[in-house]
């Protein structure tokens, strides 16, 4: 996966010659070339010498971007995007073309994998988490192998969050936006003894809703909450074990869709759709007013809760680096839609999953 490192190269860039007493002066400046180092192959080494494709987002990237979401990293990268098969209850990857489009459930694994710290996320509903307190964001395009434990044939995406230092630090920031949006995200961590170190990272999302519901409550708001409790010890010189303990929830009323007929009777102005064998003609006509205002009859809404711990073992024999990773990890998924987004309670779709 691919860490950043930088190296400062001076070189003389003449800009002019003039003659001074003889002697002729030289303007010069100094550029920063930046050295990029990558582990894609379990091993550091520079990106020139990597033989995959990789794109990479360092931690200050993704606040200068604001992103707060795990799926839009997507946006800025080449040929990848993100899917939502079956509704936004699920997030795939789709690395040039290669995804998981299958709409019968979340229990399908995507061909691009998805990792937190080297753990792998298997579920769709757990991969849209919140991102925070993040050191990079790794996408390796193309077929990986078993190298991160499992073969991606389309590639794999990796979050790696900042891990706990010697020196105590911390920070806080607070987002403010419309519909009363108010965004948090802090960390703080530091030495507890001179082998013991700790950092605890958090993040809110909370607005209200923006989708206009003329049948009752509003939809689409936001009450999402994420954090992490690491430690890190120093059992010896040569052996580090990293603990990390991480718990989210999402809890929304959903309104995700906007009605539209089938097709449209030319005569009579009303939409129609098949029921069984028949055609029907219903007389429900969805208002020209845009996508933020509907009619549904049934609030949906979107509970997504997970948890997990994941234990990595770094034992350095000089040479060699034997690295062990143990994650336990749980998600609970409850979601329900009003499909054909109407005032008739004609179309709703029931998820649940437990991972």
């Amino acid at each position: 996966m691919k860490t950043l490192s930088y190296s400062t190269i001076s070189t003389a860039v003449m800009l002019g010659l003039a003659s001074v007493g003889g002697l002729a002066s030289i303007s010069a400046h100094a550029d920063v070339l930046e050295v990029i180092e990558v582990t894609a192959q379990k091993r550091t080494q520079s990106v020139q010498e990597v033989g995959i494709s990789i794109t990479a987002f360092s931690g200050e990237q993704l606040d200068a971007l604001g992103y707060d979401n795990a799926q839009e990293v997507t946006a800025m990268a080449p040929g990848v995007t993100a899917i939502q098969p079956n509704g936004p209850s699920a997030f795939y990857i789709n690395i040039r073309g290669v995804a998981q489009n299958d709409f019968s459930g979340d229990h399908q694994e995507s061909p691009v994998a998805v990792y937190l710290d080297e753990a792998y996320i298997s579920a769709s509903s757990g991969a849209g988490f919140q991102l925070f307190d993040i050191e990079r964001v790794e996408i390796l395009k193309g077929p990986q192998g078993t190298l991160f434990g499992r073969n991606a044939t389309g590639g794999l995406v990796h979050y790696i969050s900042r891990k706990p230092t010697d020196t105590f630090e911390g920070y806080g920031k607070v987002t403010l936006g419309s519909y009363n949006q108010i965004l948090t995200e802090g960390a703080i961590g530091g030495a507890l003894t001179d082998t013991l170190f700790t950092r605890f990272s958090f993040t809110t999302n909370n607005h209200d809703p923006y989708i206009n519901n003329t049948l009752g409550k509003d939809l689409n708001n936001g009450d999402d909450w994420a954090a992490r409790l690491q430690f890190l010890l120093e059992v010896t010189d040569d052996v580090e074990w990293l603990i990390s303990a991480r718990s989210g929830k999402q809890d929304i009323d959903s309104g995700f869709f906007e009605h539209s007929s089938a097709r449209l009777n030319p005569e009579t102005g009303l939409g129609e759709h098949f029921d069984g064998p028949n055609l029907t003609t219903s007389a429900y006509q969805e208002p020209d007013n845009g996508v933020y205002t509907g009619s549904y009859d049934r609030i949906g809404f979107n509970k997504v809760e997970s948890q997990g711990i994941t234990s990595n073992i770094q034992w350095d024999f000089g040479d060699i680096l034997l690295t062990s990773i143990t994650d336990v990890w749980s998600l609970e998924k409850d979601y329900i839609e009003d499909s054909d987004a109407s005032p008739q309670d004609y179309y709703n779709f029931f998820l649940y999953q437990s991972a």
